[in-house]
């Protein structure tokens, strides 16, 4: 058994134990949804309209402030600044911000018009929040004043703050959606249904290839990242959206190098994409009962189970990927370093329950959330 194992064992049951000589430090991640369907090369379709949007703000706020996070990590922060800096401006935090994707843009002026997402880190003011920049994990250049992008771009930030006379160094990342290894097996077996042909099967894994190696390169960037900024000797926090579990394995491989919060809870009670009870889902995305979206988030979306044999290769891509995000999973995610793990005294799921005024989830994912003492 090695130390990063036998933390995650002391995690199962150190959330009994009180620590009494230092103050709570609790963290949240949530990625908050930007609510568009990134269908479109002038304006992107929007799911939700202003009305709803707002109404979800409403409800993160009335979330945030209920769990008391000391420091939070969102991701599809859209607009930002702006969305980062109200959020800031209502709790009263101190807040770095980084653009990820604009497609081209140069300050304020750029295709599509109404994209401008990113990840935000805000902490308790008090905390001194000192940034650390941020770091190009895959796609285009992107920075907050221009990006040139014409895909998908992700991206790792840094920051400190001092709690309780310690140095804590804070990563907030969001790694890119794509396929995943379980889905050779899917592939594998609409081919022997005859829903495959033989060069649709052999484009789907070389997707799945393609993407396995991206999340590759994802996670040896956001490790060098973390390993070449701030300072040393320090206690660490990784968090965020990683689009990945733990049978993928980077995570797994990540898993060995930091310790995640929540690995000893129930597989379901670590759920953060729910398309069974989120009630986003069930709105603007309609999952029906095979995990494929019925209607919704985009036209261009509707797709039935496969009937027959299937000839476009791209028809079948977007099978896979509308039955891969069909499943419920738990793809957001805290680690600690292993030192720091005995501090963890209790973590969980964050924001997955209705909010009480609109009836609504404040994003199509929950949170997570993890407390420290020392």
């Amino acid at each position: 058994m090695n130390s990063v194992q036998f933390r995650l064992l002391r995690i199962a049951w150190i959330g009994k134990v009180v620590f009494m000589s230092a103050d709570r430090l609790r963290i949240l991640s949530i990625n908050v949804w930007t609510g568009l369907d990134y269908q479109g090369v002038w304006r992107l379709g929007d799911c939700e309209g202003p009305e709803h949007r707002e109404l979800r703000f409403q409800a993160l706020l009335r979330g945030v402030r209920e769990l008391q996070p000391d420091v939070i990590g969102i991701n599809e922060a859209n607009p930002l600044p702006a969305y980062a800096h109200r959020l800031a401006r209502e709790l009263e935090y101190d807040v770095y911000a980084h653009v990820a994707i604009g497609g081209i843009r140069l300050g304020s002026l750029g295709l599509p018009i109404n994209l401008r997402e990113g990840d935000a880190i805000l902490a308790r003011r008090g905390l001194d929040l000192r940034p650390l920049g941020s770091y190009r994990l895959t796609g285009g250049p992107r920075s907050n004043l221009a990006t040139f992008q014409l895909g998908d771009s992700t991206q790792i930030l840094g920051a400190e703050i001092t709690h309780a006379g310690r140095i804590v160094g804070l990563y907030l990342t969001h790694w890119q959606s794509a396929l995943h290894n379980a889905d050779r097996e899917r592939a594998h077996a609409w081919h022997r249904q005859g829903h495959f042909t033989d060069a649709a099967l052999k484009r789907a894994l070389a997707a799945i290839d393609k993407a396995d190696a991206i999340r590759t390169r994802e996670l040896q960037r956001s490790w060098h990242f973390m390993n070449a900024s701030g300072t040393k000797n320090r206690a660490m926090v990784l968090m965020g959206d990683f689009n990945a579990t733990f049978a993928d394995p980077q995570l797994a491989e990540l898993g060995t190098r930091l310790v995640p919060v929540l690995r000893s809870e129930s597989e379901d009670a670590r759920h953060t994409w729910d398309p069974t009870h989120n009630t986003n889902h069930i709105r603007f995305y309609n999952w029906n009962a095979d995990g494929l979206l019925a209607s919704g988030v985009a036209d261009s979306y509707k797709m039935q189970a496969p009937d027959a044999k299937a000839e476009d290769s791209d028809a079948i891509l977007k099978r896979l990927r509308i039955a891969d995000a069909g499943r419920a999973a738990s793809i957001d995610h805290i680690f600690i370093d292993p030192e720091s793990a005995d501090n963890v005294t209790k973590a969980g799921r964050a924001l997955d329950k209705v909010d009480s005024v609109t009836g609504i989830h404040a994003s199509d994912h929950y949170g997570v959330y993890a407390d420290l003492q020392w």
